[in-house]
Order: C-alpha cells, then sequence, then structure tokens
C-alpha cells in the first residue's frame, strides 16, 4: 500500500500487508502524519465507510470515488433512490413510504410493498424491501454527495493518474516481491 504526492508521485507513505488486507483498512494509516485538510484521492477500493470515517476524522476531505451497487432488478431502484434520514432515524422508499430504522440498522418496507406500483423496480423479496443502514452511512453519503461536484472529477482526473504511475514504477522496479529491491 503506498501513499503519495499527488503532483509528482512522491511516495510519502508505505505499508506491506498480506495481499488480503483491504487498502480501506491502511489508507488512514497512511496518510495519518499529514496536516489536517489535505485533499486524499483514492479509488473505490478507500470509500469503505470505515475508511471515510477515518479519512475524515483526520480532518483531511476525500476525492474517493464511491461504491457503485447495481441495482438487484435490472433498471430498477438502488439504495440511492431511498432517502435514508440518520438524524430521524427514517428511510423512505420511492413511493414515499417512510419506516423507522430499526436498532439493529434495518428498514423494512414489509407490507408496504404488497400493492405498490413501483414494487417491479424495487424488490422480488416476498417479504417486501428492506434497507441496512450502519453508523457509517453519513460518511457514504457525504462522499457521495462530494463526488457528484464537477471539481471533484476534474480534481481526480488531473491527479489521481500519478499515484497509478507510482504504483506501475514500485511494480516494474520489484517491489511487489519480498526482499531486497534491485
Amino acid at each position: 500500500h503506498i501513499a503519495a504526492e499527488p503532483d509528482t508521485g512522491i511516495i510519502t507513505g508505505v505499508k506491506l500487508t498480506p495481499a488480503n488486507v483491504s487498502d480501506g483498512e491502511i489508507g488512514p494509516e497512511l496518510v495519518g502524519g499529514e496536516e489536517p485538510g489535505k485533499e486524499i484521492l483514492g479509488d473505490s477500493a478507500y470509500g469503505s465507510g470505515e475508511a471515510l470515517k477515518g479519512l475524515n476524522s483526520q480532518g483531511h476531505v476525500t476525492t474517493i470515488k464511491p461504491i457503485e451497487r447495481k441495482p438487484r432488478i435490472a433498471g430498477g431502484f438502488t439504495r440511492d433512490a431511498f432517502n435514508i434520514d440518520t438524524r430521524q432515524r427514517t428511510v423512505t422508499c420511492p413511493a414515499g413510504n417512510t419506516v423507522k430504522i430499526t436498532p439493529g440498522g434495518t428498514a423494512v418496507f414489509g407490507k408496504l410493498c404488497v400493492g405498490c406500483a413501483l414494487r417491479c423496480k424495487c424488490t422480488t423479496a416476498v417479504a417486501g424491501r428492506t434497507i441496512t443502514v450502519d453508523k457509517f452511512e453519513t460518511h457514504r453519503k457525504a462522499n457521495k454527495t462530494r463526488w457528484a461536484d464537477p471539481n471533484t472529477h476534474k480534481s481526480y482526473r488531473t491527479h489521481r493518474p500519478m499515484v497509478e504511475r507510482s504504483i506501475a514504477w514500485m511494480a516494474r522496479g520489484r517491489a511487489r516481491r519480498g526482499g531486497p529491491l534491485g
């Protein structure tokens, strides 16, 4: 895992881990020594709620491609079509039905789905649609909102290739192998 200065590609942090350790677990650690307010760029591997919370708690601004979920039904609704209000602990579906989020973090529409005109675009579950909401929901939502800003896309397109180039340079120089380089 590496952190690199986006304009120059100079590597500012590195950590070697087993291959099954996710980028999202290590990302906040790699930039932990940076001054707050840095723009942190990353692909969707850094879009987990835990990683976003870690980066935000360090005072950084995230330019991280959100994890995109495909609708379960082709042409249907993703969870983005639902209004999730973490303060009120409610979820409102595209048909306008609102349910409470349980203490366990689920919003169960159940019987409200019976006879709903939008059901065919929402769920095939006999028991109706269920949305899971965890403690990182606000971090993912803020990241998606930021990602929707054209300036965020511009920054990502400008700087992200240099980080990828740094990784390619390291891989070409045998950095993927354990032991001494060279």
